[in-house]
């Protein structure tokens, strides 16, 4: 359990410190770039916005590319079948999103130079999909969709805390709970001693929907103007759902 972090003294928006990242896997890093960080944890959003330099690593870490004019990364679709993860620290709670949940396969992804409408391919022959994170560029930074998949979250507003828990994707069984009221109100929840806090120095609230991209590739692999990228409709549309029935079946 973590305490929310006031807005100019007032609790007007769910902000919690994010004082870490780093990638587990078979090329384990941490980047201390951009944290400690105030986050906003936004259902509203589709991607998960971190500050420029933080992005900066982890796109150079998992080979981003990322087109400015478009504001979105593009990466080659087969990272999702890695068993990396990346991984977000708040004090000493840690979430594990794996990069299956930050991978989006685009609903359309089609030449439009070309009749038949094949799926856009860069010329190395990878396959192009969306990334989850985009730099928050001087903005508020976001713990949006992409993220929210990952963790079980409990608002506890009497208490002004948010509890954090890793998301069961493989859940056999139904435990559901209560959440009480009072002090301790949040069952099995415990307090993070000492947490890390970071002042919140600007808000922006949600980033509704999601970006499309007009995303081809040159014989050099860079980006020209081409094919259409959207984002999926669960992403959209479901992950509010989603994530509620990870929750409860957690």
């Amino acid at each position: 359990t973590l305490p929310i972090q006031p807005v100019f003294d007032q609790f007007a928006e769910f902000f919690i410190t994010l004082s870490g990242v780093g990638l587990s896997g078979q090329n384990s890093q941490s980047f201390q770039n951009g944290v400690p960080v105030a986050v906003l944890l936004d259902s509203g959003s589709s991607l998960t916005y971190l500050p420029s330099e933080l992005v900066d690593d982890i796109y150079d870490a998992l080979n981003v590319r990322y087109s400015r004019r478009q504001q979105v990364g593009i990466v080659d679709c087969g990272l999702a079948d890695e068993a990396t993860t990346l991984d977000f620290m708040f004090t000493s709670i840690n979430i594990s999103v794996p990069m299956s949940e930050l991978v989006i396969p685009p609903t359309e992804v089609t030449d439009e130079s070309s009749s038949n409408g094949t799926t856009d391919t860069s010329r190395t022959g990878e396959s192009l999909c969306l990334f989850g994170i985009a730099p928050s560029d001087g903005t508020t930074s976001v713990l949006g969709d992409t993220w929210l998949r990952s963790a079980y979250v409990v608002y506890d507003l009497g208490n002004n805390e948010i509890s954090l828990a890793q998301t069961n994707f493989n859940a056999t069984t139904s435990r559901v709970v209560a959440i009480g009221t009072g002090d301790n109100s949040v069952p099995g929840a415990s307090s993070v001693p000492s947490p890390i806090q970071a002042s919140v120095t600007r808000t922006g609230g949600a980033r509704i929907g999601g970006p499309t991209a007009s995303i081809s590739t040159d014989s050099t692999g860079r980006e020209s103007k081409g094919s259409m990228i959207t984002l999926p409709p669960h992403v959209l549309a479901l992950v509010g759902l989603i994530t509620l029935a990870v929750s409860l079946f957690s």
